[in-house]
């Protein structure tokens, strides 16, 4: 297993800033903010991928946390951004993206997903992991996500488990957990209090340990 954290949690600071903290606390790797206040975008160039790789050196680059358009905004739109993404990441070498869905708001919608990623799939053809993470209000329920891997076999489909979303969706997920670990790459860790506001993690009511 491997330890990483998000550009989310520093605000304001530089790449270089970035590695030199995920260096000097002994994090594994950091996963980079693809928008256009993040660290680099979807048009990043080839150019600025290699000055972000140079500052990386040994550290990784975990994921991309991508802010894609979503199914609500049309199939077509969505498998464009998606892929849009995913040539980013290959500039960058990363090997892991993570995207939204949106609501799903039936099972309906849920295979037109799928879908969209089928046909992503289709159309590129390098290793680079697509990873839907659960998110209240913006992305699957974890019981959504073990729909969709029955209808989407690639193995470069995968599942990032948030538990605090879980917490923020009040969705019950605990007796979950044994079929997630087969769909789960990355589990975001992050804490809340009971009147949902995210706060340090430990200080909070999510059962970090116990999901871990």
């Amino acid at each position: 297993m491997k330890i990483g954290f998000t550009t989310m949690a520093t605000p304001g600071m530089s790449v270089e800033e970035i590695v030199k903290e995920a260096v000097n606390y002994g994090f594994d790797g950091v996963d980079l903010r693809i928008r256009v206040d993040g660290e680099a975008d979807e048009k990043v160039t080839v150019r600025r991928a290699n000055e972000i790789r140079k500052i990386f050196g040994k550290t990784e680059i975990s994921s991309l946390m991508c802010y894609n358009h979503t199914l609500s905004e049309g199939a077509d739109k969505m498998k464009e951004s998606i892929l849009n993404l995913l040539n980013a990441a290959r500039r960058l070498k990363v090997k892991n993206i993570r995207v939204f869905s949106g609501t799903i708001e039936d099972d309906e919608l849920l295979s037109h997903l799928a879908d969209v990623i089928n046909a992503v799939f289709s159309e590129y053809d390098d290793d680079i992991n697509l990873l839907f993470q659960n998110h209240a209000g913006n992305g699957l329920t974890c019981e959504q996500a073990l729909k969709l891997s029955e209808m989407v076999t690639d193995k470069r489909w995968g599942f990032i488990f948030s538990p605090d979303e879980c917490f923020k969706g009040k969705e019950n997920y605990m007796h979950l957990i044994p079929k997630l670990v087969k769909i789960t790459r990355q589990v975001y860790i992050a804490d809340m209090t009971r009147d949902v506001k995210y706060c340090r993690i430990g200080e909070g009511v999510v059962p970090l340990k116990t999901v871990v």
